[in-house]
């Protein structure tokens, strides 16, 4: 009998650091610049005082901006949500998949994409990059009052604009 208990201990003791996950968390902090990059993975990022933070890559899966900070979001996932608080900015111009978005206080969260669909759920549309943007707010009508749509002309209308104008200069020059 005391020889199964101290076996059942000592598996206890071996096991128990590949049975328990680990929080990781990563504060950025004041005048810090910071960026989260492909290979980063963190459960929860805080960007605190006036940091700017920008994310090209990896994983998050909750990532809170409060005071005067900027987080601006290019690509990767955001597997949870992004909380906006006090006067912090998000800038997003990408990424991987959908994800949820909460602002509150005096926050503002600027979106940069096209074909914008707003419905009683969130945005809908592409991200700058054509990839699709799908972003749900909560709650909807208090967040909503924080968010900026930045309308970016798709790239097929650049290239025809552009199209038209190199043709219409050639034009100019032949006559």
């Amino acid at each position: 009998m005391k020889k199964g208990v101290g076996v059942s201990i000592l598996l206890a003791i071996l096991l128990l650091p590949v049975c328990a996950k680990a929080l990781i968390v990563r504060d950025f902090n004041d005048h810090e610049a910071g960026i989260i990059q492909t290979g980063d993975y963190y459960d929860q990022v805080n960007i605190w005082d006036d940091a700017n933070v920008t994310m090209t890559g990896g994983e998050v899966l909750g990532l809170y901006s409060y005071d005067s900070s900027t987080f601006n979001l290019r690509d990767g996932f955001v597997n949870g949500g992004l909380n906006a608080k006090n006067s912090s900015i998000m800038n997003l111009f990408g990424c991987e998949q959908p994800f949820t978005l909460t602002a509150n206080d005096s926050s503002v969260v600027n979106i940069y994409g096209y074909g914008f669909v707003v419905d009683y759920i969130g945005i809908k549309g592409f991200w700058a990059n054509g990839d699709q943007l799908s972003i749900i707010l909560r709650p909807y009508d208090e967040t909503y009052s924080h968010v900026v749509l930045h309308e970016i002309p798709e790239p097929c209308t650049i290239t025809i604009f552009l199209s038209g104008f190199l043709l219409a200069v050639l034009k100019h020059h032949k006559a």
